[in-house]
């Protein structure tokens, strides 16, 4: 189970998903393949902020790394981009812990967090 896996990732670092402040997930508008972001955000990432990046990027097998960017801009910035969600945009200088979930076709899974020092 995909929760499991990111609740273990977040404990190593001495973290639960209440501790995140921002999710980006790989939605890329393949009904199959976003099943599990919709599940995900519907269950263990319910009342987090949740934001996508492939309508930017594209869908490749590297395209995490494109996250990665965009997670770091997130928190130097310390807002949202609007181009990533339909959200208000709270322009907060506390978004300090940003998760990474994405995958690529179901086979390959990652997960990255990118923190403020």
């Amino acid at each position: 189970m995909i929760e499991k896996k990111i609740a273990s990732f977040l404990a190593t670092q001495s973290l639960a998903i209440d501790d995140i402040d921002v999710i980006i997930t790989g939605r890329n508008g393949d009904m199959k393949n976003d099943e599990i972001y919709n599940k995900l955000e519907s269950s263990f990432f319910a009342n987090k902020q949740v934001v996508n990046y492939k309508h930017l990027c594209g869908e490749y097998p590297t395209a995490s790394s494109f996250a990665l960017w965009m997670a770091s801009m997130i928190i130097k910035d310390g807002s949202i981009p609007k181009a990533l969600t339909d959200q208000p945009q709270s322009l907060s200088n506390n978004i300090k812990t940003v998760l990474i979930y994405n995958h690529y076709l179901m086979e390959h899974h990652s997960l990255f967090l990118v923190t403020a020092c």
